[in-house]
C-alpha cells in the first residue's frame, strides 16, 4: 500500500448496510501511526445480524488509540463495551450528554443481550462489568472545544440535531511539514430538533479543505416526498371518531420525548382534549424522559414538554383494562420489543382502538407486517396469530435523518470538499446519493463505503482504494 511514512489517511467503513456502525481510521505519518474508530455500534434487525456481532473484529482493539462515539443510539454505541472486552484499554470520547445518556443505554443493551444469550444457550456479548469499565474509559467533552486525544490529533464536537447529545466531529490530523488532513464525519445527520437549537458549522470549519464521511440513510427521497405531516390529523380523527383506545410505538430515546411534546401542542391547539389520559409506558423510555427534564441540555422553555393528564406507566394490567378513551405512548418503535407487544395483543383485535407508528418499520417488523396486512387478515403477535381489526397508521415526518436535499443544502456551505465517502445506508441508497452528490456538487472524488475497500487519502484527494480481507465470523 505503498511507504508508510508518506502522510495520509485510511478509512475503513466495516458495516455494510445502516446498522453495526463502526469506522477504522489509520493515519501514516513519519512520527508514527494512529489507529482509531468513530462509533463501535451493534448490529440489529438485518441479515446474519447476530453472527455479526459475535464476529471477531477484523482488526486488534489492543492497537487502537483512542474511540469517538457520536451519538448514543444502540447502533453507534452497542459494541463499545464488547471493544473493552477484547482487549482495548485506551479512552474513548463523546459529548456530555451522550456520557449521561450511556449510562442509561449501556446497562440495558447488556440486559437484553444477557435475555437473549440464555434463550439462545450462547455466552453474551458482555456483561455488566463491561459496561462498568467501558464507563470508566469513556471521557465527555463539551460542543466546541476543541481537544488532543492523541499527539497530532485535535478533535472537535460540534452539535448535531440529530439527537441529544449527538454530535458531528472534526477530526484534524497533522504531520510534520505536511498540511493537515481534515476529515469531518457527519454521524447520524438532522437539520432540526425539537428540543435545541443547531447552527451552522462556524466559518473556520467550513473554509477548511475537508474529508467528509457522509450519512446516506435516506439519500434516496427529498423531504418533500417523505415528510408529508399527518400524525396530528390521524390522531385528532380517531379521537373524534371515538375510538377508546390510541396505542403509539415509538422509540424509546428521542422520538418518545417528542411525541409527548407534539401531544401537549395538540392541547394547547384545542385538538385533543387535556380530559383523555395520556400514558407513558417502557421503563428505559422513562429513565431517558426523566433525564430531558432534569440533567440534559435542552431549551429551557421545552423542559416543561409532558401533556396534561399524562402519568407514567406502572401497572399495565390496569391500562389494558381501561374502558374509557385514552392514549398510549409506549416503546418499542417497530412494536417487537419493551411493552409494544402487549398492547397489540390486547387492542389490536378491537375495532375502537388505533396503532399509530413514528419511525422507521425495518421489513419484518411488527408494525410492518401490521400496516402492510389487509383488515381482517392475521397477523403474527410473539407464537399468536392475531386478527388485525384495529387501525394502522404510520409517519415518517420525525425522522432523525436528513433526507437527500438537506443533506445537499449542507454540504453546499463546505467550500472546500477534497473528498466524500458516502456511508450508513443501504448499498443501493449510498450508490444513488453518491451519483446525486456526483450530479449536483462540483465534485472529483466520491466513494461508496462499506464495499469491502479501505479508501486511502492525502491532503489532496483519494490517492487509492484497496481490497479489504473478509470478517471472520
Amino acid at each position: 500500500m505503498g511507504s508508510r511514512y508518506k502522510f495520509s489517511v485510511d478509512i475503513s467503513v466495516k458495516n455494510r448496510a445502516v446498522t453495526g456502525s463502526c469506522i477504522m481510521v489509520t493515519a501514516h505519518r513519519v512520527e508514527g501511526d494512529i489507529k482509531f474508530l468513530v462509533d463501535c455500534g451493534i448490529y440489529q434487525g438485518e441479515e446474519g445480524y447476530e453472527e455479526k456481532n459475535y464476529a471477531k473484529f477484523d482488526f486488534k482493539p489492543e492497537n487502537l488509540d483512542f474511540l469517538l462515539i457520536t451519538h448514543v443510539h444502540a447502533d453507534h454505541s452497542g459494541r463499545v463495551p464488547l471493544l473493552f472486552k477484547r482487549g482495548f484499554y485506551q479512552k474513548a470520547y463523546c459529548t456530555e450528554d451522550t456520557y449521561s445518556l450511556l449510562k442509561y443505554a449501556l446497562p440495558d443493551d447488556a440486559k437484553i443481550i444477557g435475555i437473549n444469550a440464555k434463550r439462545n444457550n450462547v455466552k453474551p456479548l458482555y456483561d455488566d462489568n463491561d459496561v462498568d469499565c467501558a464507563l470508566r474509559r469513556t471521557e465527555s467533552k463539551p460542543f466546541e472545544e476543541t481537544f488532543e486525544p492523541h499527539e497530532g490529533v485535535k478533535v472537535t464536537f460540534f452539535k448535531n440535531a440529530h439527537l441529544i447529545g449527538a454530535t458531528t466531529i472534526l477530526v484534524q490530523i497533522s504531520s510534520y511539514s505536511n498540511e493537515d488532513i481534515n476529515l469531518l464525519f457527519l454521524g447520524d445527520y438532522n437539520t432540526k430538533n425539537m428540543f435545541f437549537d443547531v447552527a451552522e458549522l462556524p466559518d473556520w470549519v467550513r473554509d477548511l479543505p475537508l474529508h467528509v464521511i457522509c450519512e446516506s440513510t435516506y439519500g434516496h427521497v427529498d423531504s418533500k416526498d417523505v415528510r408529508v405531516p399527518v400524525f396530528q390529523d390521524n390522531i385528532s380523527k380517531w379521537v373524534n371518531m371515538g375510538k377508546k383506545t390510541i396505542v403509539i410505538p415509538t422509540l424509546s430515546l428521542g422520538r418518545y420525548q417528542e411525541i409527548a411534546y407534539v401531544l401537549k401542542e395538540m392541547q394547547n391547539k384545542k385538538l385533543l382534549s387535556p380530559s383523555i389520559p395520556i400514558r407513558f409506558d417502557g421503563c428505559l423510555a422513562i429513565k431517558y424522559t426523566n433525564a430531558y427534564k432534569n440533567i440534559l441540555h435542552i431549551s429551557p422553555e421545552k423542559k416543561d414538554f409532558m401533556p396534561f393528564n399524562s402519568s407514567f406507566v406502572t401497572e399495565r394490567a390496569d391500562v389494558i383494562g381501561y374502558r374509557d378513551q385514552q392514549i398510549i405512548v409506549t416503546t418499542s418503535g417497530g412494536g417487537n420489543f419493551g411493552p409494544a407487544p402487549d398492547y397489540v395483543n390486547a387492542f389490536i383485535e378491537r375495532k375502537d382502538a388505533g396503532f399509530h407508528f413514528t419511525s422507521y418499520l425495518w421489513e419484518e417488523s411488527l408494525g410492518r407486517n401490521m400496516l402492510e396486512a389487509e383488515k381482517g387478515s392475521f397477523v403474527q403477535v410473539g407464537s399468536v396469530l392475531k386478527k388485525i381489526v384495529a387501525d394502522v397508521a404510520t409517519t415518517s415526518e420525525y425522522s432523525g435523518h436528513a433526507t437527500r436535499d438537506q443533506l445537499l443544502d449542507f454540504l453546499k456551505t463546505l467550500k472546500n470538499i477534497r473528498s466524500l465517502e458516502v456511508t450508513h445506508g443501504e448499498p443501493d441508497v449510498r450508490e444513488a446519493f453518491g451519483q446525486y452528490c456526483k450530479r449536483n456538487l462540483d465534485l472529483h472524488d466520491v466513494v461508496i463505503t462499506g464495499t469491502g475497500y479501505t479508501i486511502r487519502l492525502n491532503t489532496y484527494g483519494i490517492v487509492k482504494t484497496v481490497p479489504e480481507k473478509p470478517l471472520i465470523i
